[in-house]
């Protein structure tokens, strides 16, 4: 197993409880809308920022297969779309200056506009 540095331990021991939480309140995969969640996603990886599990509008709750094979693919979703799900299925928690802080760019690197291309309307 590979080790983790005390500092990365203590922030993962920290989000343990309100990712759970989150998964718990959302036991619906946000993305597939077919199967229960068991996983909670981070629109924003940690290898841009450690502290990104511990903020609620950075969660998405899916299953393990739209984890893997949906959401995996940066490709097929780019976290404009990725902030679009989040937008619809928890629009109070949707906070896109803050993502854009924990991503370590401008607060208005993403826009509205940009995650709107994603929404479909009808």
């Amino acid at each position: 197993m590979k080790q983790v540095n005390p500092k990365t331990a203590a922030i993962r021991r920290q989000a343990r409880d309100p990712r759970a939480q989150y998964v718990a309140e959302h036991w619906l995969c946000q993305c597939c809308l077919k199967r229960n969640a068991t996983e909670c996603h981070e629109l924003v990886t940690r290898a841009r920022n450690a502290t990104s599990i511990l903020y609620r509008s950075c969660y998405l709750s899916l299953c393990a297969t739209c984890h893997r094979d949906e959401l995996g693919d940066h490709s097929r979703w780019p976290v404009t779309r990725q902030l679009a799900l989040k937008l619809v299925s928890d629009g109070d928690h949707f906070n896109l200056a803050e993502v854009n802080r924990l991503r370590g760019t401008d607060e208005n690197a993403i826009t509205l506009t940009d995650v709107a291309k994603w929404l479909r309307v009808s």
